[in-house]
């Protein structure tokens, strides 16, 4: 009786076997067809793709051929900066040259553009910028460098990223990451600030030192949600200095430069001389604000600057969140006082094209 049983099982499963054979013989030719359709379906994307690649090509090389056009300009234009005799001709050359690498700069975006349509494009690295491990350190870079370069919409570059990735990038990460990666470069010179004589261009540290400061503080008022009220400048108060320092910029201004690198060298001199004068006859109100905004917020009275910058570590040592929001506003308001004198006295940041 066991033995038939056995027998009666194993002819159950090749029943079932044959059975499950049969269907899958039937259901084959469906299956084929499922798949053939799905390969004709990624033929027909794989060509629309190859004609669209082949679309984004040939209008990246038109492109290409203007910006060789404008790269043409531009060698000609710096030539030509090198020959000229006068004040008037250097600014209308590098007139021209600014013009020219706007250009150059608006069709290389078209580029990018071109190539991130035809998948061509798969990553971008700076590798003075790159991280690992987070890649909203990475974003936060490109948010510091759009502040000086107009990188273009970055949302929609978010929202790109989003959909090619797969991964959802988290805003509000990243704009906590800008704010470290904001400050790197005023901790980065500070130590050459200290060394003004030493430095080789002590006041262009000073401006990204400045630079870097108010946009940091503008980036944590923002992240914490705090309103940062606009600063209202003090009258500048005229003084033997102040005249003596704008004639120096005036001076500078008319000397003549044999070369680019003279006329940089110029401009920047004549850039620090006007901020000296701008810092002179600001001087006395920017430091009794200081000093009453320290007083304000500590309780004590300091008689200098440097005495109200001990007074502020100390309390700053001691201070709970409670305190943060009048501290930053603090902040802000000497930050705006650095950067105010910059600003007046005009050109760019080297190193970010801020004005």
């Amino acid at each position: 009786m066991h033995a038939e049983l056995e027998r009666l099982i194993a002819l159950q499963r090749l029943d079932l076997a044959s059975q499950d054979a049969e269907r899958r013989l039937a259901e084959e030719p469906e299956r084929r067809r499922a798949f053939e359709a799905r390969l004709d379906g990624a033929r027909t994307r794989v060509a629309s793709a190859k004609e669209q690649l082949a679309r984004s090509q040939n209008a990246r090389r038109i492109v290409e051929k203007e910006v060789a056009v404008h790269q043409g300009r531009l060698s000609k234009f710096r030539e030509q900066a090198m020959a000229v005799k006068t004040n008037q001709e250097y600014h209308a050359i590098q007139h021209e040259i600014a013009f020219a690498q706007t250009e150059i700069k608006a069709l290389e975006d078209k580029i990018l553009e071109r190539m991130l349509e035809g998948d061509e494009l798969t990553a971008m690295l700076d590798f003075e910028f790159v991280a690992v491990g987070d890649r909203h350190v990475d974003f936060a870079a490109l948010k510091t460098r759009d502040t000086f370069e107009q990188i273009g919409d970055l949302e929609t570059f978010y929202q790109l990223y989003e959909r090619r990735g797969g991964r959802a990038i988290d805003r509000r990460r990243t704009a906590f990451q800008h704010i470290p990666f904001v400050m790197y470069a005023p901790l980065e010179v500070a130590e050459e600030l200290g060394k003004p004589a030493a430095a080789s261009d002590h006041y262009e540290y000073f401006r990204w030192h400045a630079d870097g400061l108010q946009t940091a503080l503008e980036d944590i008022a923002d992240y914490v949600g705090l309103e940062l009220p606009p600063y209202t400048p003090p009258p500048l108060a005229k003084s033997c200095g102040v005249l003596a320092l704008e004639g120096l910029a005036a001076t500078v201004d008319r000397i003549n430069t044999a070369d680019v690198y003279s006329a940089y060298r110029q401009e920047k001199a004549g850039m620090t001389a006007r901020y000296c004068a701008y810092r002179e006859a600001w001087a006395p109100a920017f430091q009794q604000e200081y000093l009453s905004d320290i007083a304000e917020l500590t309780g004590q009275k300091a008689q200098s600057e440097w005495e109200a910058d001990a007074v502020l570590e100390k309390f700053v040592r001691s201070a709970g969140p409670e305190l943060d929001a009048p501290l930053i506003r603090l902040l802000f308001r000497r930050a705006r006082r650095l950067k105010l004198p910059v600003e007046r006295a005009g050109g760019r940041i080297a190193g970010t094209g801020a004005s």
